[in-house]
């Protein structure tokens, strides 16, 4: 599922600094990487039963892309269902269901794109667990001295980096969890080398807790708990950081373009609006009579014919009114 940005002058970036949990994870973490497994493999397994039914039904290939849109839309509201239904939620928590919402969705569209096949996770090499905070983040400074229920870390001293202090000085400790119906499923301590300082006025959308299985075995790492043996682990801290806003000066007359779809009536589509430096507001509107009866009443999404329509209309209203502005 996207999120849109609340900030529109902020830059994201995301800080992934390497980790190693403290001691043997517990046993519930395994479990709920596993039951983030089941859960995916069964929307893969909905999907490749809808593709093969393709070829059943005669509508497979290149010639057949419109016969195969209402069952995609079909599909599209079964597996979201699915990730709603209460075996699911006796799975899994919110963070979880809809971190495979978005990875799902993400690979789906990709699938389409490559006309590949998704395929199911046979064997547990990833494991990923994340944390967004809702509400526009959370400021750097504030999360440093409250942390949260998810998600604890002592971060090191500013100084440290502005003086080149020593790596032993950049390491953190922290607790990681996961939260189910405001209960914890699990906690656990680990490590963290914070190799680089977070900007100050950053601020934390999201800290994930990922886990790479490792493609050796390990047998010269037997002195090690078997999460660090065959793992690599990391917390990825996805932040947004405020850009200073350039002043931008224009000379002579000056107008902005905002677009925007708004039905006004049972006759209009506004398309977007003009407005100048002395004052003058031009909307721009496109007729909506071509489109089917089904679509203006809203019963039916258009044709893929009817938005490239709109659209070539919207490109030569806009270029009209534009063409006023030109010197």
């Amino acid at each position: 599922m996207a999120h849109l940005k609340k900030r529109t002058n902020t830059t994201t970036k995301v800080f992934k600094f390497g980790a190693r949990p403290l001691g043997e994870l517990p046993q519930k973490f395994w479990d709920l990487a596993k039951q983030m497994q089941f859960v995916w493999n069964e929307m893969v397994q909905m999907r490749i039963k809808l593709t093969d039914n393709f070829s059943r039904l005669g509508i497979g290939g290149k010639e057949n892309i419109r016969h195969r849109i209402p069952y995609w839309q079909q599909f599209d509201k079964i597996w979201r269902d699915h990730l709603k239904s209460a075996a699911t939620v006796n799975r899994l928590g919110g963070d979880e269901r809809e971190f495979l919402q978005a990875k799902f969705e993400a690979a789906d569209k990709r699938a389409k794109t490559d006309k590949t096949r998704l395929r199911k996770q046979v064997v547990l090499d990833r494991v990923y667990f994340r944390h967004r905070y809702t509400r526009g983040g959370k400021q750097l400074n504030e999360f440093k001295k409250q942390g949260g229920e998810k998600f604890k870390f002592d971060f090191p001293q500013s100084d440290f980096y502005s003086t080149g202090g020593k790596r032993k000085h950049r390491i953190g400790r922290g607790t990681f969890g996961v939260i189910k119906d405001r209960k914890a499923v699990f906690t656990f301590p680990f490590s963290a080398v914070i190799h680089r300082e977070i900007p100050p006025e950053a601020i934390i959308k999201s800290v994930s807790w990922v886990g790479r299985r490792l493609k050796t075995s390990g047998l010269n790492k037997k002195h090690l708990p078997e999460s660090e043996r065959d793992w690599s682990w990391s917390i990825d801290i996805s932040v947004e950081i405020p850009q200073p806003l350039e002043n931008v000066f224009c000379k002579g007359r000056v107008a902005a373009l905002e677009t925007g779809w708004r039905r006004i009536n049972d006759d209009f589509l506004r398309i977007g609006a003009i407005e100048d430096t002395d004052g003058n507001r031009i909307e721009i509107r496109t007729p909506i009579r071509h489109l089917s009866n089904a679509v203006r009443d809203g019963k039916l999404a258009a044709s893929l014919k009817e938005i490239f329509g709109i659209d070539e209309k919207k490109d030569i209203l806009v270029e009209e009114k534009l063409s006023c502005y030109k010197r």
